[in-house]
């Protein structure tokens, strides 16, 4: 199984789940994942308003909850259309459609993006699912759309991994 295929069916497990009630959860986000990342939302800028958000591999959406909660215009990454498709509808249902760009995408499709155009690029639990040559090739391309005072940060869930010592 492709791993778009994968994550489509994870998606439409969620999707099948979200109701008024699931939602509240997904207002209060990050909250669950504040001991394992406190120390990334340290480094971030306290205002977020206006700053442009990449977020790549975005997942079920949550991340992007949360930077369109502070206001931040997102843009939204992920190879699985479902996953894309549950964003969007937390977006809706959150009333954040005015925050977000989520597209179904490659992560190195990001080439195809406007050079110079982030603040910030997110990557959570996403590397790891990447050849070491997709990794490589993805953090050089972060910098050709980052702004030059722009940070990137990426959160993996694994504390090993052959590609720990990597840089661009």
């Amino acid at each position: 199984m492709q791993q778009a295929e994968y994550f489509d069916l994870i998606a439409d497990k969620t999707l099948r789940k979200i109701d008024d009630k699931s939602l509240y959860f997904y207002r209060r986000l990050p909250h669950r994942f504040i001991s394992a990342y406190q120390y990334l939302l340290e480094q971030m800028p306290a205002d977020l308003k206006n700053k442009k958000v990449l977020d790549l591999g975005s997942g079920n959406g949550d991340w992007y909850c949360f930077f369109a909660s502070k206001g931040a215009q997102v843009t939204s990454i992920n190879i699985s259309s479902k996953m894309v498709q549950l964003t969007k509808l937390k977006a809706n249902k959150l009333g954040f459609t005015k925050y977000i760009t989520a597209k179904t995408r490659s992560v190195l499709d990001i080439k195809k993006l406007k050079s110079d155009s982030f603040d910030i690029i997110w990557g959570s639990g996403i590397l790891h699912h990447l050849p070491e040559k997709t990794i490589r090739e993805t953090l050089k391309l972060t910098h050709k759309v980052l702004k030059k005072d722009g940070r990137t940060y990426f959160m993996e869930p694994v504390s090993h991994y052959k590609w720990s010592g990597l840089s661009s």
